[in-house]
């Protein structure tokens, strides 16, 4: 019995213990309560906002084609954001934001944004035995089951396999088309015709690569890019004055490698031009002050370490100052 007594005691003691209440620590006061992107169609997504990290992470399907997000955002009572909300690229990866809190302390979230999109695959140009070759300035086609026809989220380039050196294809001035690749499935196939390879371009063996917002794919099989041929577009019925700066410019297809010189054929005799600056596109030349004037058909272009000539037939007149 005295046992028993004993044991209610302690019990009743235990218990009283166990009422004591204890406060939780304070709440941080520089905290992103909510993070929300509302420049999506019949509502909003919202972001995971990790306290611990501080980082924001916001997912957006890719079928939404946004080019930026538009946030909204929720801090602690009485705090505010160093710097104003502004909308931000979906491709972006260095956005903060500092949280000022009524008491003066502070704390920055980094933002994360992935974009979820399933995987895609870029068309071979070439095949295990064959190797496709392009030139510089040339045209190419670029296909593959992209899921999307928008320009501004395509991100096509050329990888030297050599240096690793990458070449971005510009395709925002083109347009894709849609086209179905298997019929029992419906599964499309999406291409970009006529993009032209990039002028500064390396030669050499390259894979063709794809960008869409955070995935890649690449071919599996190289494509060869050589230079195209030196040349330039003719000089049809223009009169230029003596000591004047005027512009030749390479064809549609041609570029200017290694430029030598330019020169106009007088009285059996060329002459030559002096250079004053050019790129693979064009050149700027200058006529000698004492460039005898008259009336003038041919001309010719020379190359650096190169025993290529090319010949144009122009129509050029001169005057005197």
């Amino acid at each position: 019995m005295r046992s028993a007594i004993f044991v209610l005691l302690f019990l009743s003691a235990a218990l009283a213990s166990c009422t004591k209440t204890m406060d939780l620590p304070a709440q941080p006061m520089n905290r992103i309560l909510s993070y929300k992107v509302t420049n999506v169609y019949n509502g909003s997504i919202s972001g995971v906002v990790n306290d611990i990290e501080k980082s924001i992470t916001v997912y957006i399907p890719f079928y939404y084609n946004l080019g930026v997000i538009d946030p909204a955002i929720t801090v602690s009572e009485g705090a505010k954001l160093q710097d104003e909300v502004l909308p931000v690229p979906f491709d972006d990866s260095t956005t903060t934001y500092t949280v000022i809190g009524a008491d003066g302390s502070t704390a920055t979230y980094k933002l994360t944004i992935v974009i979820q999109q399933p995987d895609f695959v870029v068309n071979e140009h070439s095949t295990e035995t064959t190797v496709t070759a392009y030139n510089v300035r040339g045209g190419m086609s670029i296909a593959g089951n992209f899921n999307t026809k928008d320009l501004s989220v395509i991100k096509p380039s050329l990888v030297s396999i050599s240096t690793g050196k990458e070449f971005p294809i510009p395709v925002e001035a083109l347009t894709v088309r849609e086209e179905i690749q298997n019929t029992e499935t419906g599964e499309a196939k999406y291409v970009i015709s006529n993009a032209t390879i990039p002028a500064t371009m390396d030669t050499g063996l390259f894979k063709l690569k794809v960008k869409i917002f955070n995935k890649t794919a690449e071919t599996q099989y190289p494509i060869r890019i050589n230079y195209p041929p030196n040349g330039m577009l003719f000089l049809y019925n223009k009169t230029f004055t003596q000591g004047e700066v005027f512009t030749i410019t390479a064809a549609a297809t041609s570029i200017f490698r290694n430029l030598k010189s330019f020169e106009i054929k007088v009285n059996g005799e060329y002459v030559n031009l002096p250079i004053q600056s050019y790129t693979v596109y064009e050149a700027q030349v200058k006529l000698p002050d004492d460039f005898p004037p008259g009336n003038y058909t041919e001309t010719r272009l020379r190359f650096e370490d190169s025993p290529e000539i090319v010949i144009a037939y122009n129509t050029i007149t001169v005057h005197a100052k």
